[in-house]
């Protein structure tokens, strides 16, 4: 799947994906990643079972972003309660969608200039 151009210039552009990588601002991921405000792509190797843990939110967090999207794969899995609340705290708005869904918001938020990271694995059935 391809993707628009974002209009701010600075910002990471998620170009396509698929099940096997991510290609984002031309450079090709094999494997998830974490996308942080100011910062390169990051590889993401989160929990157990590909299931985010407050440690992976964490990371997220420490950049001080206005929204986190967590991209679940091909399916949305919702998070435990305790994950949610750990945004809710420090006042960041904490989103799980589907890979897809995520890498559209991503592009759209980031496009708008606002201050978003994600953590996006891949979309694996």
């Amino acid at each position: 799947m391809k993707f628009s151009e974002i209009l701010a210039p600075n910002a990471l552009r998620i170009e396509a994906y698929d099940h096997e990588h991510f290609r984002i601002s031309g450079q090709i991921f094999r494997h998830a990643v974490l996308l942080l405000p100011d910062s390169a792509v990051q590889p993401w190797a989160p929990g157990a079972e590909d299931a985010p843990t407050a440690g992976d939110l964490n990371l997220l967090l420490q950049a001080r972003p206005q929204v986190i999207l967590i991209g679940t794969g091909a399916t949305q899995r919702m998070p435990p309660p305790s994950l949610m609340a750990s945004g809710a705290e420090q006042g960041v708005g904490i989103e799980w969608m589907r890979t897809g869904a995520a890498c559209r918001t991503y592009n759209l938020l980031a496009s708008e200039g606002r201050r978003v990271a994600a953590g996006l694995l891949l979309e694996r059935a």
